[in-house]
């Protein structure tokens, strides 16, 4: 495995409502290891190059109804840091120093926030990938943002958010040109996992994807503490993910100890058109990445 400073650095690059989040908790747990949140996405929502418009223009509006209020002590503790202060530069820069007493640093993040800024990606680090069928995520997408589109102030058609919402691609046009950028320079055999493989087999998916980066694997990574306590005082994350909207997106995540089971796709007659659009514009990439992704060991 790659290291920088004789530390193990690796992404997890998601696509949204593809379990990422649960990947998280788990890789917290691996022995001296940092888990950083959504630095790119966060650079790219809120920093100083930030795309973001009228859904951070609702912050102050939004933030005495947050899920997880913050306290005085967690603002200003030395996880948790402004993301509008820094940018993208900011973001190599820190992943690239080194991190005393750590001896893996996994970085989870969403596609989006790296699309246009390759340049920005730190030396060092393995890229791994989480993918999902679409019907399966865009399905969760819509019913997650009719649940809190009242506070960004976007309808509910995924068809007619803006582009730092659902970028063009519809994200996994996104990820599948990561996946090749990497593969023609520094990552020629991306590890990509499947959301229903890990489901159907955690023990063995994790244990694969550990042992093809070498990271060590315990079961034990398989089950956590449920609560959010790992994202408010753990992992190094923007205050801007906690203190708005954005963090409903993970409630049902921090009530889990562990990964949960996989879900049937929807019926294509029960979803609303704009979700069978984006579903169906994003099959080429899926297929493409799912062809190329670590299989579970047959037997």
């Amino acid at each position: 495995m790659t290291s920088h400073n004789k530390q193990a650095g690796v992404f997890l690059w998601g696509v949204p409502r593809s379990v990422s989040t649960s990947f998280a908790n788990c890789m917290t747990y691996v022995q001296d290891s940092v888990v950083w949140f959504e630095p790119y996405f966060a650079a790219d929502w809120f920093g100083r190059d930030g795309n973001t418009t009228q859904f951070l223009m609702n912050y102050n509006k939004t933030k005495k109804n947050v899920a997880y209020p913050l306290d005085a002590n967690i603002q200003t503790g030395d996880n948790i840091y402004e993301a509008a202060q820094h940018d993208f530069t900011w973001v190599k820069k820190k992943l690239e120093e080194e991190q005393p007493g750590k001896k893996v640093i996994f970085v989870k993040d969403m596609i989006q926030g790296i699309a246009g800024h390759y340049d920005a990606l730190p030396d060092g680090f393995r890229h791994t990938f989480v993918i999902r069928h679409p019907l399966k995520v865009f399905a969760s997408l819509r019913n997650l943002n009719d649940k809190v589109h009242h506070l960004s102030g976007h309808a509910g058609r995924l068809t007619d958010l803006t582009p730092h919402l659902v970028p063009p691609g519809y994200f996994y046009k996104e990820m599948y040109d990561l996946v090749e950028y990497l593969k023609n320079t520094i990552e020629p055999y991306p590890i990509i996992i499947d959301t229903d493989d890990l489901l159907s087999n955690p023990y063995q998916m994790m244990h694969s994807y550990c042992d093809s980066l070498g990271i060590p694997f315990d079961e034990s990574l398989l089950t956590w503490p449920a609560g959010n306590d790992v994202m408010l005082r753990r992992w190094i994350c923007p205050k801007e993910l906690i203190v708005n909207g954005y963090s409903m997106s993970h409630e049902a995540t921090f009530k889990t100890t562990g990964f949960g089971k996989p879900s049937p796709i929807p019926d294509r007659r029960e979803l609303p058109d704009d979700v069978l659009e984006v579903a169906d514009a994003s099959m080429l990439y899926y297929d493409k990445l799912f062809e190329q992704r670590l299989q579970p060991v047959s037997g």
